[in-house]
């Protein structure tokens, strides 16, 4: 009895250790496709001079005449928008992507503290990063890979 008993303990752990292995493999895949996207996608990110603007500056002062639409960062015409969700298909395609946009939206109920298919994580979101579970233009999202 005791012997089966050790055996179930020894099965729990393995598939605890195993559950961690696929997440933080995961983890690791998912940086290193950022890491290749953004290495080799084609749009490098232009170095920009960092200006520090007092309020006794001309700088200041110009800028403080200019309507807000001026001062917004333009989006170009070929910049990548996240899918509507409304577009999302119905069956099995359909809720493996929703379950996708969920687990990216709320990370830390499967994988924090008090996780449904692991605890191990601090408790963070991956939209903590990733604004809008990575579809917010410029909200650090997931559209280099595309």
């Amino acid at each position: 009895m005791e012997k089966k008993l050790q055996e179930t303990e020894v099965l729990k752990a393995l598939v605890k250790i195993t559950r961690y292995i696929i997440f933080v493999s995961l983890l690791l895949v998912i940086g290193i496709l950022t890491f290749v996207g953004s290495t080799f996608s084609g749009r490098g990110e232009s170095a920009e001079a960092e200006v520090t603007i007092s309020p006794g500056s001309p700088v200041f002062a110009s800028t403080q005449t200019l309507p807000a639409k001026n001062m917004e960062k333009s989006i170009p015409a070929d910049t990548w928008k996240a899918p509507d969700v409304s577009t999302i298909p119905a069956g099995k395609k359909g809720d493996m992507i929703r379950y996708g946009k969920d687990l990216l939206a709320h990370t830390a109920e499967y994988f924090g503290p008090k996780g449904s298919i692991a605890q191990i994580t601090n408790g963070m979101n991956c939209q903590n990063c990733h604004l809008d579970a990575g579809t917010r233009i410029y909200g650090n999202n997931y559209a280099s890979f595309i």
